[in-house]
């Protein structure tokens, strides 16, 4: 999918799909092409580019470079060295597309829970849920796959979005409510939109009492304020990060980049052009142009806030893994503030300024 925009901010532009020798001819009524996109399989690191003169009947030949897992990517940059005790039976529950088949997870169950559809089909129907759980914890290095960041933590798939339709309010707290019995510590919902509901408020602080963790994507609108369901008081809302330089110059995610606010930790970080920022945001983690699983045993990168809930929900599971104290108590609320409050304390900030961050990066040396 090639995108050319000669007027981003108000979506003017054309699209087209190449052929199988990567040619596409798009009618465009302009000289100038403010922002040009370049969508590939995941095989690949699509392109982007940004002012380019065109002239009319002329080509513009742009290569994509493939993807290659062994290169660090964000995610192995922060936390490739993180410190899962899988000794301790922490489950995390991920609320998506469904999850899998993929050999690096450990799916030890799951439901689905989006009306008339099977209870027992839970795999993944699309790729973002996948996607989401690897960052949590695959369990593999490259070059045969990738290391999540709590590697082998036990999974629970629920899918909540039917097979090309959006998640429903009533499907995402039936999910909750299995998520409660089954036994998860950590709830990891990369989805989000819609106006405030006060019964999904409920359900999330009910979750909460329940002794869970309800991670969620603060929203991909450009730096809009959070959305709900990460703008609920009980929710740990998430903004995406990212560092320049853990992606090949001039790839798709380049789009990413966007500064000020700079870092005054690194100035390759930043907050991801993409992520809702707000007073909401708890906590910011990679979430531009990161590697994860894909069904049937792929691999390829994604961006969205999306990808940095799951990287915050793997640092919690770490952290959580190695605090007994806290994996012991009785699972109410008690419990969910101990665990927000061990995640936050074990943060380090950038820089960036509260709405765009709340209390950092889950710090490399501590999770």
């Amino acid at each position: 999918m090639v995108k050319a925009f000669s007027d981003f901010s108000n979506h003017v532009g054309v699209s087209g799909i190449t052929d199988q020798n990567g040619i596409v001819t798009l009618q465009y009524g302009a000289t100038f092409i403010e922002r040009l996109y370049i969508y590939s399989p995941h095989t690949h690191w699509g392109a982007y580019r940004s002012n380019v003169t065109v002239a009319s009947g002329t080509a513009i030949q742009i290569e994509i470079e493939p993807v290659d897992i062994s290169v660090d990517d964000a995610v192995r940059h922060y936390y490739g060295s993180s410190q899962y005790d899988a000794t301790t039976s922490v489950v995390v529950g991920v609320l998506d597309t469904g999850v899998g088949p993929h050999n690096d997870l450990n799916i030890v169950d799951g439901r689905n829970t989006v009306t008339g559809e099977p209870a027992g089909d839970y795999q993944d129907w699309n790729r973002h849920g996948t996607h989401v759980a690897g960052l949590i914890g695959s369990d593999s290095t490259p070059p045969a796959g990738l290391r999540g960041l709590a590697p082998g933590v036990a999974l629970r798939a629920y899918r909540v979005f039917g097979n090309g339709k959006k998640a429903t309010n009533y499907a995402i707290m039936k999910a909750r409510i299995h998520a409660a019995a089954d036994g998860c510590e950590i709830l990891n919902l990369s989805l989000g939109g819609g106006p405030y509901d006060q019964i999904i408020a409920e359900s999330i602080q009910d979750a909460r009492d329940h002794g869970m963790l309800v991670i969620i994507a603060a929203g991909n609108d450009s730096r809009k304020p959070v959305n709900y369901s990460a703008a609920y008081t009980d929710a740990t809302a998430i903004s995406a990060m990212g560092r320049d330089g853990t992606f090949p110059q001039g790839s798709v995610y380049d789009a990413d980049i966007l500064k000020p606010p700079n870092s005054t930790t690194n100035p390759r970080e930043y907050i991801a052009d993409f992520s809702n920022v707000g007073p909401q945001i708890a906590i910011s983690a990679p979430g531009s142009g990161v590697l994860s699983t894909l069904p049937n045993n792929e691999h390829g990168p994604m961006s969205g806030t999306s990808m940095a809930a799951p990287v915050a929900s793997g640092a919690a599971a770490c952290l959580l893994s190695r605090d007994q104290m806290i994996f012991n108590m009785p699972k109410n609320r008690a419990r969910s503030d101990a665990i927000e409050q061990l995640l936050q304390s074990n943060c380090t900030t950038r820089g960036f300024g509260s709405i765009y961050e709340g209390y950092g990066l889950p710090d490399p040396a501590n999770v």
